[in-house]
């Protein structure tokens, strides 16, 4: 897939016919999956070349002054993500307070119509232009292009979206949230160190930084997989404060990879969130945890994670 930066002041009007879908796309979920399903369809129905357009960064960090907004994905898993459903060409449109200020009619003019869209796909509650006054209805009577709107895409007769997903996690609801993204939710950070409290009892743990700012699911243990140089490990994951033996005043990420043996300090590794296993608890000795430790250790070795993978959203 090749990858366009695109400013409101350097688009080159040389860009390929195309057949495009528009959005922020966080998560790159199963509804904004279907968005890219019906433009590589129509793409191939009218000759036209498969794009997707979508900003960076996100726009409320322009329009409310927001700072550190976590994000299910970031830029660069979001790109990857959109790779991977087959767009040939992604324009990445820098957003800033002067594309904002932009009414729908200046929107159109100024960005969709010279990036030479003949077909635009969105949702249904897609809005442009300044204060979103540009409505998805409103696309359709352009003469500039077709326009499809796709409806919702429902998970338990409600809609899918991303702050539906963040909510999931934050609550624990690991399972819940990979139905809705079609893959398991992760973390991609760096092996940083630790205490090495969780060595001295047989429960070696990788504490990670995460490379970005992600939403983060609530404090709980969870069954998942680490991948790790091109490897992956079933893993005892911990996201909490260790408030039995080794406090911390921050949430802190951990996990313990089943059957891995080295070193794990500096290296890249992603955390993928499978199911919730147990909430966080306070233990009384180290035995009273190593004791836990060794059952949910049982349970995440018994999970059929293949099992999970197929479950997704058709």
């Amino acid at each position: 897939m090749k990858t366009e930066y695109i400013d409101l002041h350097e688009i080159k009007d040389v860009y390929p016919a195309a057949s495009a879908c528009i959005g922020y796309f966080d998560g790159v979920h199963k509804g904004h999956q279907k968005l890219m399903e019906r433009t590589l369809i129509a793409a191939k129905a009218k000759k036209l070349t498969a794009a997707c357009i979508t900003f960076d960064p996100d726009p409320w960090v322009v329009l409310k002054n927001a700072k550190n907004i976590p994000h299910l994905t970031s830029v660069k898993e979001r790109i990857r993500l959109i790779e991977n459903t087959g767009i040939e060409v992604l324009y990445l449109v820098r957003f800033t307070k002067e594309l904002a200020d932009l009414s729908p009619a200046e929107f159109i003019e100024k960005i969709l119509v010279p990036l030479n869209i003949r077909h635009l796909v969105c949702g249904f509650d897609y809005s442009y232009g300044k204060y979103g006054a540009g409505k998805a209805e409103d696309l359709k009577k352009e003469r500039a292009f077709d326009t499809e709107v796709v409806g919702a895409v429902l998970y338990e007769n409600e809609k899918i979206s991303s702050t539906r997903i963040e909510e999931c996690l934050r609550k624990g609801e690991a399972d819940k949230a990979r139905v809705m993204l079609g893959y398991p939710y992760s973390i991609t950070g760096t092996v940083v160190k630790g205490r090495s409290k969780g060595k001295t009892i047989g429960f070696p743990t990788a504490n990670i930084k995460p490379g970005d700012i992600y939403v983060m699911p609530k404090p709980a243990v969870y069954a998942g997989i680490c991948e790790v140089a091109g490897k992956e490990y079933r893993a005892m994951i911990n996201i909490g404060h260790n408030s039995s033996f080794n406090r911390y005043e921050d949430l802190s990420l951990e996990a313990h990879l089943i059957g891995f043996e080295g070193n794990l300090y500096r290296k890249k590794i992603t955390v993928r969130f499978y199911r919730f296993v147990r909430d966080e608890i306070e233990f009384s000795s180290l035995e009273e945890l190593k004791a836990q430790l060794t059952y949910d250790r049982g349970v995440i070795s018994s999970y059929s994670f293949e099992e999970d993978a197929g479950n997704v959203l058709e």
